[in-house]
C-alpha cells in the first residue's frame, strides 16, 4: 500500500461515523425525491373508481362508466339518453372523478365543472360529508344541479336519439353552445374519437339490450328490476319521446328549404338516425323507393327508420293513411318519426296530389323540423332524384307555414289539412 493510500485509509477510519451519516442522509434525500417525484405522476394501477389523482385503467373506467350509466337511468334517462350523456362525459374526463384541466381553466371532475360550479361542487361534497374527487359525490352533485338550477336539462332524459341527447347535454348542461370550436362531435383535436362515437359505443355496451325500467327513487338510486311495464319501460314506443326539447338553432330559418348537403352541423344533431343517402354526395341508407317525388322519399325514409316494407300507391296526400292501414296510429299533432301528408289547397284540394314529409324533431317552443323531397332544394324541383331537404315550421297548427303556399304551389310547405301517422313498432336507433 502506498503512502497516499495509507493516508486515505486513516482519514476514512477517523471520520467513518460522519461518512456513514452523510450516506444515510443522502439516501434519505434520494428516497424523498423518488417518492415526491412519483406522486406527481398519475397512478395507473388502481382498480377503484374513486382514487384521487388516478387515471382509470380500462377496468376502472368500465366500472365508473357502468356506475354512471346506472345512475343516469335511475334519474329517469332512457338508455339512449344515458349513452348520449356518457359520450360527453367520456370525452371530458374518461369518467375519472379526480381529473383536473391542466390548461389553467380549473375544470374538475367527470363533467369538468369550473368557476362557481366547481365551488358549488366542493361545498356540496363538504355539506354531505363526501370527498369531492369521488364518483359518488359528483353524481350526487349532478343530480342536485338537475333538481335545482339545471332543471330544464332533464328534458334530455326523454331522448331516444343518442346523438341528440349527446348534443343537447353538451349545449345545455356543459354550456358549450357558444363554443363550437370545442364541440368535437365526431373527432377530437388529435383525431381521437369524438363525443358521438363514444356515445354510440356506450349505447352498444349498455343501452342496446337494456329492457329494464330505471326509475327515480328519493335517494337517486336505481330501481331497475328487469320488468317491462308498459308505462315505464325505457324501450317503449313513446310518441313524444324526443319531442319538446332543444332550442331552434340560430342558423335554421323558418319556411326555407335547406338541401341535405348544406345542413349546418348544429342542425344535423336534430335529425333522426338512419337518414337516406343524397345524390349530391352524401352517404346513407339506400332508397327502397327511388325517384324524384315526395312519396319516394317518405316511403324510403319510413322503411329505413321503422323497418317497414316499402309500399307503392297513392299521391303525397295519401301516405299517412297508408301507414295507418298498415297498423300505424293517427296523430293529432306532429311527433318525431311521424309521416305527414297534406291534401293541398282549397278550393280544389282533391284535384291536387298533396304532399308528404317526415317529422324529424319538435323543439321546446313547438317548432317542427321536417325532411322531404321535391321541395325547392330537392327532387323534381332540381331535376335530381334521390335528393332530400329539410324545412323548419312554426308550431302546428297555427304556424303560418302550415297555412300558406310557397309561390302559389301546394309544395313544399305542407299546407291544407295535415294528417300525421306513427308507424307500428319501434323506431330504429
Amino acid at each position: 500500500m502506498g503512502e497516499e493510500a495509507k493516508t486515505l485509509m486513516a482519514i476514512v477510519k477517523k471520520f467513518k461515523w460522519l461518512i456513514a451519516l452523510l450516506v444515510v442522509g443522502l439516501g434519505g434525500i434520494f428516497l424523498v425525491v423518488v417518492l415526491v417525484g412519483s406522486t406527481s405522476q398519475p397512478g395507473c394501477s388502481t382498480n377503484t373508481p374513486d382514487t384521487t389523482g388516478s387515471i382509470p385503467t380500462s377496468a376502472s373506467k368500465a366500472k365508473n362508466a357502468k356506475a354512471t350509466y346506472d345512475q343516469l337511468r335511475s334519474f329517469g334517462a332512457t338508455p339512449s339518453a344515458a349513452a348520449g350523456i356518457m359520450g360527453v362525459l367520456d370525452f371530458e374526463s374518461s369518467f375519472n372523478p379526480a381529473i383536473s384541466n391542466t390548461g389553467g381553466s380549473g375544470a374538475f371532475g367527470i363533467a369538468q365543472w369550473m368557476g362557481n360550479r366547481r365551488t358549488n361542487l366542493m361545498a356540496f361534497a363538504a355539506e354531505h360529508s363526501l370527498k369531492a374527487d369521488t364518483l359518488e359525490a359528483q353524481l350526487k352533485f349532478m343530480k342536485h344541479e338537475l333538481d335545482t338550477s339545471y332543471g330544464g336539462v332533464k328534458s334530455i332524459f326523454k331522448e331516444t336519439n343518442v346523438h341528440k341527447a349527446c348534443y343537447d347535454w353538451l349545449m345545455d348542461y356543459e354550456g358549450m353552445r357558444n363554443n363550437p370550436e370545442q364541440w368535437f362531435l365526431e373527432k377530437g383535436p388529435s383525431g381521437q374519437p369524438g363525443r358521438y362515437p363514444r356515445a354510440d359505443s356506450w349505447y352498444a355496451k349498455f343501452g342496446e339490450n337494456d329492457t329494464s325500467s330505471g326509475t327515480n327513487t328519493s335517494d337517486g338510486t336505481s330501481t331497475a328490476d328487469g320488468s317491462n311495464d308498459e308505462t315505464t319501460s325505457a324501450c317503449q314506443t313513446n310518441d313524444q319521446a324526443s319531442d319538446g326539447s332543444g332550442k331552434v338553432p340560430s342558423d335554421l330559418p323558418y319556411g326555407q328549404n335547406i338541401a341535405a348537403n348544406k345542413i349546418p352541423d348544429d342542425v344535423k344533431s336534430f335529425l333522426l338516425p338512419n337518414q337516406l343517402s343524397d345524390a349530391r354526395g352524401l352517404s346513407g341508407k339506400s332508397w327502397s323507393h327511388p325517384g324524384d317525388q315526395c312519396v319516394d322519399y317518405s316511403v324510403s325514409r319510413i322503411s329505413a327508420l321503422w323497418g317497414l316494407p316499402s309500399w307503392t300507391g297513392g299521391n303525397g296526400g295519401d301516405q299517412a293513411q297508408a301507414v295507418i292501414r298498415m297498423g300505424g296510429k293517427k296523430e293529432t299533432s306532429p311527433h318525431a318519426g311521424d309521416i305527414g301528408s297534406s291534401q293541398g289547397f282549397p278550393p280544389t284540394p282533391s284535384a291536387e296530389p298533396g304532399h308528404t314529409w317526415i317529422v324529424e324533431h319538435v323543439f321546446a317552443d313547438g317548432s317542427v323540423l321536417l325532411s322531404e323531397q321535391n321541395g325547392p332544394e330537392s327532387g323534381a324541383y332540381i331535376h335530381t332524384p334521390k335528393t332530400w331537404s329539410i324545412i323548419l315550421m312554426h308550431p302546428y297548427p297555427d304556424g303560418k307555414e302550415w297555412k300558406t303556399a310557397n309561390g302559389g304551389e301546394y309544395q313544399p310547405i305542407p299546407s291544407g289539412k295535415a294528417t300525421f301517422a306513427r308507424p307500428k313498432g319501434t323506431m330504429k336507433k
